[in-house]
C-alpha cells in the first residue's frame, strides 16, 4: 500500500462552532491548527456545522455536520473476559444524525495489532459479541489494552483516490483490562511467578 500524502485545500472556513473557524495549511506538511483559545465546549447539541474548503491540491469542497451531545458513562472499570459478550451503555443522544463507535484495542505491540470496533444507533446500549471478543483476545494481547467510544456526525466526499470527513463528535476513554492478563512496565508490576516482558509490556 503507498504511503499517505498529506495535501493541502487550501484556506478552510468553519461555521456553527462556538466561535467562528478559519485555518490555512501550514508547511510542512499541510497542517491545520486553530489559532488562539478555544472554548471547551466546541460546539452546541444540534448546532449546524458547516466546513468550506477553497481547494488547493484538491477541489474546493463543503463538507456539513451537527453538534452533538457530551458523553456520559459509567464509572466502573471494563473487564473483557473470553466468553463473555460485553455491554457497553451511555446516555442516549437526541441528534438522528449520530452513530456511536466503540472500539476496543488490546494488541499495542503485536506483530499484527487489531482493532475491534462496532458502530450502531445512539440510543444508549450495544451488546458485543462473545465471538467477536474471543477472536479480538485470540490475535494477541500486549501492552496496555484500551477502550473507546465516539459519538459523532460524519460527512465525507471522494476526490479521485482522496477520501475527505468531517467528524463532529464527543469522545470517552476507558481504561480496560482483560481477564487473567496483567500489563506492566516493570517487574514489581507483575504478579509472583511471572516476569515483564519489557518488549511487549505484557507479565509473562
Amino acid at each position: 500500500m503507498p504511503a499517505q500524502v498529506s495535501r493541502s485545500v487550501g484556506d478552510v472556513t468553519i461555521s456553527g462552532l462556538a466561535r467562528p473557524v478559519q485555518m490555512s495549511p501550514l508547511m510542512p506538511g499541510n497542517n491545520y491548527f486553530v489559532s488562539g483559545q478555544f472554548p471547551a465546549q466546541g460546539f452546541e447539541p444540534g448546532a449546524a456545522v458547516r466546513l468550506q474548503a477553497a481547494g488547493g491540491d484538491l477541489k474546493p469542497f463543503t463538507l456539513r455536520g451537527v453538534g452533538v451531545e457530551q458523553l456520559e458513562l459509567p464509572e466502573a472499570a471494563w473487564l473483557l473476559e473470553r466468553d463473555k459478550p460485553f455491554v457497553v451503555t451511555w446516555n442516549a443522544g437526541s441528534v438522528a444524525e449520530a452513530v456511536v463507535r466503540v472500539s476496543f484495542n488490546v494488541d499495542q505491540h503485536g506483530t499484527a495489532p487489531l482493532v475491534l470496533s462496532c458502530e450502531t444507533e445512539d440510543d444508549g446500549e450495544i451488546s458485543i459479541d462473545t465471538a467477536l471478543i474471543n477472536a479480538l483476545l485470540d490475535a494477541g494481547v500486549t501492552g496496555f489494552p484500551s477502550g473507546h467510544v465516539n459519538r459523532e456526525t460524519v460527512d465525507s466526499i471522494q476526490q479521485g483516490s482522496a477520501c475527505i470527513e468531517l467528524a463532529i463528535g464527543a469522545h470517552v476513554r476507558r481504561g480496560l483490562k482483560v481477564a487473567g492478563y496483567t500489563a506492566c512496565m516493570k517487574q514489581s508490576d507483575c504478579p509472583d511467578g511471572q516476569t515483564c516482558n519489557l518488549q511487549l509490556q505484557r507479565c509473562e
